[in-house]
């Protein structure tokens, strides 16, 4: 039979912010003094921890032509909630 009582839940990603690798992709890096870089082209995994191990960043080129692609550790990186 069913009661009213609440049934306590697990939040483990409650402080955490999520975002998967298809939003990621096509957003744009800046550097700290405000400048862009570049943009997320790819997420590397580290294939033993499931972790984001490096950033591939695009920069210059247009419409597909001419860009650079970057490896950039993931740990040189710092998600600001107010630029998304």
């Amino acid at each position: 039979m069913a009661t009213n009582t609440e049934i306590p839940v697990a939040r483990p990603f409650a402080s955490r912010i999520l975002i998967s690798a298809d939003d990621a992709r096509g957003k744009t890096v800046h550097g700290r003094d405000g400048d862009k870089l570049g943009t997320v082209d790819k997420l590397i995994l580290d294939e033993r921890t499931g972790q984001v191990a490096y950033v591939i960043l695009s920069t210059g080129g247009f419409l597909g032509l001419g860009q650079s692609y970057h490896p950039i550790p993931w740990s040189a990186f710092r998600y600001d909630e107010t630029q998304g």
